[in-house]
C-alpha cells in the first residue's frame, strides 16, 4: 500500500513539472514564430470594433502629432503616390537635405516588386518623420464598381498589411481619385480621412477630412502654375497638397524629372511655406 502511494506521488510530481515546461515551450515557440516587426509593442486585446489596429497582440507606436502648432499660416504637403522606388532614391534625399518631411501613399500588393519600395525602405521613411498612408491593396481603379465586400476588403487588408509591418495607416488615398457614397461610408468606418484628386486648396482648419483635394503635378505641369498655387495657399492661409508620382529622369507623363522636383522644393523654400504631414493638419482644432 505504501509503495502504491509512493508511485502515485511520483507520477503527480512529474505532472506538476512536465505541464508547466510544456506550456513554457509552446509559449517560446509562439514568440519565435511571430517575428515581431520593429516599432511594435505588446498590448492586450480589447474591443476594437471595426478597426483592425491590433494583430497578434502588437500595435504600431506612432509619433505624437498633438504638439503640432498652427499659427494661421498657409501650409503645404508633399504627397507621393504609389510608393515608387524613385521617390525613395531621388525625392527623399532632396527633401531631407532641406529638412522637409513627405507623405507616401502605399498600394500594399506592390511593395517589394521591381521599381517599388521595400517594407524596410518604408520603415526608414517613417523613422525619419514621413507619414505612411494607405492606397488600397491592388490599386485597381475599377474597384469602386465592385460589390461592397470587395471594396471593404481593399480598405481593410491594406490597413492590416501596413500594421503588420509596423507602419502608420490612419489616412486613405483612393486609387485614381475614384469615389462613391459607399466608398466614403466605408472609409469613415476604417480611416480618419480620405484623399481624393479634385483640383483645389483645402480650408483650414479642415472642415471635412473625407474630401481632401490635391493639385496633381506631372511632366506637363508648368512650374509657374505650381508656384501660383503655392502663392494662393500662402495668401489665403489654406492647405495645399501637391501630389507626385515617379521622380526620375525618364519620359513618364505622370512623373517629374529630378531638376523639376528640385525647382519645386526651391519654390517652397523661397515662399517660406511650412511643409506639414496630413496627420499634423488633421490635428488642428
Amino acid at each position: 500500500m505504501k509503495e502504491s502511494n509512493k508511485r502515485r506521488l511520483k507520477i503527480s510530481m512529474t505532472g506538476w513539472i512536465f505541464v508547466p515546461m510544456l506550456l513554457m515551450s509552446i509559449f517560446v515557440m509562439e514568440l519565435i514564430y511571430r517575428e515581431v516587426p520593429p516599432g511594435w509593442k505588446p498590448r492586450a486585446f480589447g474591443n476594437t470594433g471595426n478597426l483592425p489596429e491590433e494583430v497578434a497582440g502588437y500595435v504600431v507606436e506612432r509619433p505624437d502629432f498633438s504638439s503640432f502648432k498652427w499659427e494661421g499660416e498657409g501650409l503645404i504637403t508633399l504627397w507621393f503616390d504609389d510608393a515608387w522606388l524613385s521617390q525613395y532614391e531621388n525625392a527623399y534625399p532632396m527633401l531631407k537635405e532641406r529638412g522637409y518631411k513627405g507623405t507616401i501613399a502605399v498600394p500594399t500588393e506592390y511593395i517589394g516588386y521591381e521599381s517599388y519600395l521595400s517594407w524596410d525602405q518604408l520603415r526608414d521613411l517613417q523613422k525619419n518623420g514621413w507619414e505612411v498612408t494607405s492606397h488600397s491593396v491592388s490599386h485597381d481603379c475599377a474597384y469602386i464598381e465592385e460589390d461592397i465586400n470587395n471594396i471593404e476588403q481593399e480598405l481593410v487588408e491594406s490597413k492590416r498589411a501596413l500594421l503588420r509591418e509596423g507602419l502608420m495607416f490612419d489616412n486613405y488615398v483612393t486609387p485614381c481619385g475614384k469615389v462613391s457614397d459607399e466608398l466614403v461610408r466605408l472609409v469613415k468606418k476604417h480611416y480618419k480621412s480620405l484623399r481624393l484628386i479634385g483640383h483645389n486648396l483645402n480650408v483650414l482648419p479642415v472642415r471635412d477630412p473625407y474630401t481632401l483635394e490635391v493639385i496633381g503635378v506631372d511632366l506637363e505641369t508648368p512650374l509657374i502654375e505650381i508656384e501660383w498655387w503655392m502663392g494662393e495657399a500662402k495668401r489665403k492661409n489654406m492647405w495645399l497638397i501637391l501630389m507626385f508620382h515617379q521622380v526620375e529622369d525618364k519620359e513618364n507623363l505622370y512623373g517629374n524629372d529630378i531638376k523639376t522636383m528640385n525647382e519645386i522644393l526651391n519654390a517652397v523654400e523661397r515662399l517660406d511655406l511650412k511643409v506639414v504631414l496630413p496627420a499634423e493638419v488633421l490635428s488642428i482644432k
